[in-house]
């Protein structure tokens, strides 16, 4: 039988964890294939944006359009979801006399990176991923092995983890 490879990532911080003392958030996004977004917003202590920036290594045109794009967030509140902030910085965008071309992102990239911001959410980069490959076992071992690992990462007691399956019995795992 052939060597098979799977893997399970976990991890125990949650996302949308926020520090409700800070008026300001901050997002990165490198979009895959294409260019980086960055975000700073201020929120207001009603939970509404109060200012923000956006930048990154993207290109748009025309110049009228990237001073479109903050004051199309400013009012939004941070239960605003990506939907909802896509449709606002694509009305914005409508708004400007000329075509509109973006380069390296769309306005869907955009609004994820700033439900994030608006989240406190992260990324894989944020987080230091111990990588276990123990190597071929059986697959109730690895399955009783997930449960295991699963709980450790929930509980606190192991940080983000990421494990390769392999076996050579017949298997199918569902999950």
């Amino acid at each position: 039988m052939g060597l098979k490879v799977y893997f399970h990532a976990y991890t125990s911080t949650p996302l949308g964890t926020l520090n409700t003392m800070s008026t300001n958030r901050h997002f990165e996004l490198k979009v895959p294939g294409g260019k980086l977004i960055v975000v700073d917003i201020d929120v207001d202590p009603d939970n509404t944006i109060s200012n923000a920036t956006v930048s990154g290594d993207f290109f748009l045109e025309p110049e009228e359009a990237y001073d479109a794009l903050s004051p199309a967030l400013v009012g939004l509140t941070t239960a605003s979801n990506t939907a909802d902030i896509q449709s606002r910085l694509d009305a914005a965008l409508e708004r400007v006399d000329e075509p509109v071309a973006l380069h390296g992102f769309n306005t869907r990239h955009l609004a994820t990176t700033i439900k994030r911001a608006l989240s406190g959410g992260t990324d894989f980069t944020d987080h230091s991923w111990e990588i276990l490959r123990p190597g071929v076992l059986p697959t109730p071992v690895n399955v009783a092995l997930d449960e295991v690992l699963l709980n450790e990462v929930a509980a606190g007691k192991r940080g983000p983890t990421l494990r390769f399956w392999e076996w050579e019995d017949k298997a199918v795992v569902y999950g």
